[in-house]
Order: C-alpha cells, then sequence, then structure tokens
C-alpha cells in the first residue's frame, strides 16, 4: 500500500526521529530561508507514544492538532502542520495557536521567536495563488519587519501550498524538491541529504507491523474526516437556507460530528464524550441522517 508522506505518522515520523534532526532542519530552510542548527523536537518519534495519542484521540477533533513542535538552541518555537482539508476558521486556528503559545513563554527580557510553517492542499487566501506565502508582523509604513531584542521576527506564518495551481516563483528548488515529495514520495537522485533520508522512513515498507496498522489507520481518519467537511458544508449551506446561516452551520458541525462517529463504528459512550450530546439527541440525528 503506497501512503504519502502526508499521513499523520510518517510525516511525524520523519520529522522527530531522534538523530535524523536534520530533516526538520533542512526541511525548514526550505521553507524558510532560514538556517537553524541544533533543531529539537519537543516530542521526538516513539512509537509507543503515537500508540497512546491515537488512543487518546478525539477522532472529531484530530485535524486540531499541532503535528511537530521544536525549539532551537536560542530559543526559537517552531510549530509545523500539515493540514489536507480546509475547514471553517482556520486560518484563525493557526494565529490563536501561535499568540497562545507566545503568551504562555512570554517574559519581556527574553520574548521568543515563534515560527508556524502549515503546510496544505488547499489555497488559504485565493488573492495569494504562491506556493510559500509569508506572513509576518510589519511597519506598514516603511515595510519592514519588527523583530525583537534578539533580532529575531516576534513571529511568521509560513503557508506551504502543495496543489497543483500554486505558483512557484523564483529559484527555491529546495521547496520545489520538497513540495514534489511531499505530494509523491519522489525526489531526485541530487536531493539533499535529509530528503533521502525523509524517503527511506516513510518508506512502507520500512515500517514496522504496528507503524502500518496505525498509518493506515489515520488514512481513515483523513478519508472520513473530508467527507465530513463536505457534509458540513453541504448541510450548513443547505439548513442556511431555511433557518438563517448561523443556526445552519451550527447545524451541519453537528451533524457533521456524528456522521464521522458513525462511520468510525464508534460506541454510543464515545460519541456522548466526543460530542457532548445525549443519547437522545444522538438516537434523533441518526433517523435523521437515515
Amino acid at each position: 500500500m503506497k501512503i504519502k508522506p502526508t499521513n499523520d505518522l510518517l510525516f511525524k515520523k520523519m520529522m522527530t526521529t531522534t538523530g535524523k534532526e536534520y530533516i526538520l532542519e533542512d526541511f525548514i530552510e526550505a521553507v524558510t530561508g532560514m538556517k537553524l542548527t541544533n533543531v529539537r523536537p519537543t516530542n521526538p518519534y516513539q512509537i509507543e507514544s503515537y500508540q497512546k495519542e491515537i488512543e487518546n484521540l478525539n477522532p472529531v477533533m484530530y485535524s486540531t492538532i499541532v503535528d511537530v513542535a521544536a525549539t532551537t538552541e536560542d530559543g526559537m518555537e517552531i510549530m509545523i502542520e500539515m493540514q489536507l482539508y480546509q475547514h471553517k476558521d482556520f486560518f484563525e486556528r493557526i494565529f490563536n495557536y501561535m499568540a497562545t503559545t507566545y503568551t504562555q513563554n512570554y517574559k519581556a527580557e527574553s520574548a521568543k521567536a515563534i515560527i508556524s510553517i502549515v503546510v496544505t492542499n488547499f489555497t488559504v487566501f485565493q488573492e495569494f495563488q504562491e506556493a510559500r506565502v509569508e506572513i509576518g508582523l510589519t511597519n506598514l509604513i516603511c515595510h519592514r519587519e519588527i523583530k525583537n531584542r534578539k533580532n529575531q521576527p516576534y513571529w511568521r506564518i509560513y503557508l506551504v501550498n502543495l496543489t497543483d495551481k500554486a505558483i512557484l516563483e523564483g529559484e527555491n528548488t529546495d521547496l520545489s524538491e520538497w513540495r514534489d515529495f511531499l505530494k509523491n514520495g519522489t525526489i531526485k537522485p541530487e536531493s539533499s541529504r535529509g530528503l533521502k533520508e525523509a524517503q527511506k522512513i516513510v518508506n512502507f515498507s520500512n515500517l514496522s507491523g504496528e507503524e502500518r496498522r496505525l498509518a493506515e489507520l489515520m488514512e481513515k481518519y483523513e478519508d472520513v474526516y473530508y467527507q465530513v467537511m463536505k457534509h458540513q458544508l453541504e448541510e450548513g449551506i443547505e439548513q442556511g437556507i431555511e433557518i438563517g446561516r448561523q443556526q445552519g452551520v451550527a447545524l451541519g458541525e453537528r451533524k457533521g460530528q456524528l456522521l464521522l462517529c458513525f462511520k468510525l463504528n464508534l460506541s454510543m459512550d464515545e460519541i456522548q464524550k466526543h460530542t457532548g450530546l445525549s443519547l437522545e439527541e444522538i438516537e434523533a440525528f441518526k433517523k435523521e441522517l437515515h
């Protein structure tokens, strides 16, 4: 079975395996242009930890997880998220998480820079069709970035667009190769050491039996999640016409959550836990869905 490097388990394994930090550094440099050293994942990959993460996963909310968090030697915080399907308030959620991370670690004399890399399979802002969009804190009059006392950016968000229509400007061949690899798993003979090792790590034949099982499980989650996103949108629009946009979207979201739970064959107890709905409400929605 061929699973792309964007799979949750494969992405975390190749970016956070102990002793392979150069893969993460290679990816960060390709996206940001910053040559960082001594980058350390906050939670290095371990199959046992990943198993527990999946066991405690709320399948209705799993897409909100930040895939990779890391720090640099000089205190810079790095966050990397893989988001294949667009959903409501996507960019606002990313920005809110960055703000929360910044305030939790805030010290006036040593404020940490926050770098967020968000890889998407959709275009976040229709007015920006580039394969890489860089967003930062800028003085709008002189168009200069505002930096902290260490001459680091207070924060930056890099949006990496994997869609075929995205425009890759300039001669950033490193970013182009990483985009190709994430999309289809292929690299070039002259690709970087980081990319070559990343390809070995995500090769399905190199995974353990348990890793294959979990990778396939996450593929199922992502497929069902995509169907639910479509369902929420359709339900929200349809009901919004009849009873008002806000009520319609809320109703679509609740039905979408239940549809996801039903598709994953969760028990009634698990559905109640993940949705907060009563047994009577679940049964009522179940009849409507059928």
